[in-house]
């Protein structure tokens, strides 16, 4: 199990900025088809000594999603002008799904056991 970041720029090479609105729109016909749920985060950052405005898309799951997510990041590139987007992975230990009721610690990592304690 790995947590993927996909960091999209938004300006475009010629400086014209890429606003929120095309970037949802972006995912939700790109992302949306191909990812059961993932997170968007806003923000700022820089590239190459220019401070830009930027967009994170974050989502856990299987290391076999990591092709899915090099195809969303071309799409980006290509739609946007982009020299190119970021797209990084970092494994997942352990984790635990949060209801009204509790939560369940799912552990991944090798040696875990996974009759973990419910979490309240």
């Amino acid at each position: 199990m790995k947590t993927f970041t996909l960091h999209f720029g938004r300006s475009r090479l010629n400086d014209i900025p890429i606003l929120k609105h095309e970037v949802r729109s972006f995912l939700e016909e790109v992302a949306n088809p191909r990812l059961k749920g993932y997170t968007i985060l806003h923000g700022q950052g820089s590239w190459n000594g220019k401070f830009e405005d930027t967009t994170l898309l974050t989502v856990t799951g299987p290391e076999t999603l990591e092709p899915t997510l090099t195809e969303i990041a071309r799409e980006y590139a290509s739609r946007f002008g982009q020299e190119s987007v970021l797209l990084t992975g970092a494994t997942v230990t352990d984790f635990a799904l949060v209801s009204p009721h509790g939560s369940t610690f799912f552990p991944t990592a090798p040696g875990l056991t996974a009759e973990a304690p419910v979490l309240q």
